[in-house]
């Protein structure tokens, strides 16, 4: 059997594997490599801003942009907290622990954060639930992003990416450190990606990032190393690896040096190595990569290395 023919059996059984495995669910994902955009070093406990029996309910609150200046004397910190426990449904210790998390402990600093909550509320539409979680996880994104720089990102999205009210929520629930991201580095990044190294489409665009909005957040420098690693490593670029990463956006997020090149090594030298011509183990490696880009995401160690075993 001539050895071209032989390497499309072999892509074509270990593609069937490799699906087989995820669906029954097992997980092979590596959890190391991924560039993160954004950590707190502080956490709420989520469930201690849970739903309760007892909130309180019907007070109402001015928020700071639609009050006078000099009314900020008259409103005293156990206002903002019933506000919170208003919008929220939150008990007033649960507020009190939210404020004290988020730096809102002065009156001042309490109306700012109070108005965060609004906007997001009433103009971005998040639920309770989905707030509560945002606040929880990220308490110090909500306390130190100024809500004039929110109301630009927001919109910005809206209109470059044409995106509902429902995808904007979607996006920040998925990644609540896009609110905190400037339009200069948006419209950077966003070119890039419209740009010759993966001419997306606009919907092609739209839907890399609705999957995978960190992508937004990255350095140019680490979007063209990778870029460059497939179009030199793999001979994958253009609106090639702009589908590719599409369907796969976590490409864009792993590491060349920790992720991408040990594994295309492993895949080419040792799945393909029974290939005497390098081009022919290049070209087998390319097919795979393309028809299932989830492995480069595997561990060489606990993955890999098992199910090339198999062949």
């Amino acid at each position: 059997m001539p050895a071209v023919t032989k390497s499309n059996i072999v892509l074509t059984i270990f593609c069937l594997f490799l699906r087989r495995t995820i669906a029954f669910g097992t997980s092979t994902s590596s959890s190391t490599g991924v560039d993160g955009v954004y950590n707190d070093d502080f956490h709420v406990n989520e469930g201690s801003l849970g739903y309760v029996n007892q909130p309180y309910y019907g007070t109402k609150f001015v928020s700071a942009a639609d009050s006078d200046e000099n009314d900020i004397a008259t409103v005293d910190s156990l206002d903002i907290a019933r506000a919170l426990c208003s919008s929220l449904s939150l008990t007033a210790k649960q507020a009190s622990a939210f404020l004290t998390a988020t730096g809102g402990t002065t009156v001042e600093k309490g109306k700012e954060v109070l108005d965060k909550v609004t906007y997001f509320r009433n103009e971005v539409g998040m639920s309770k639930e989905r707030l509560r979680k945002l606040i929880a996880q990220h308490p110090k994104l909500v306390a130190t992003v100024f809500l004039e720089d929110v109301k630009t990102t927001m919109e910005f999205l809206q209109e470059e990416l044409e995106l509902s009210q429902r995808q904007i929520r979607t996006l920040t629930a998925a990644s609540p450190s896009v609110i905190r991201y400037y339009r200069t580095d948006l419209r950077r990044n966003i070119a890039f990606l419209r740009g010759p190294a993966l001419k997306l489409s606009s919907d092609g665009l739209k839907k890399l990032v609705l999957k995978r909005p960190q992508l937004l957040g990255y350095s140019i420098e680490k979007l063209q190393l990778t870029t460059h690693y497939f179009k030199t490593d793999l001979g994958i670029y253009g609106e090639d690896l702009g589908i590719l990463v599409t369907r796969f956006p976590f490409l864009l997020a792993y590491s060349v040096e920790n992720n991408l090149a040990p594994s295309v090594a492993f895949i080419r030298e040792e799945l393909f190595g029974y290939l005497s011509d390098r081009m022919e183990r290049n070209i087998a490696t390319s097919s795979l990569v393309t028809r299932f880009p989830q492995i480069l995401g595997y561990s060489i160690e606990h993955n890999l290395n098992k199910k090339a075993s198999l062949f």
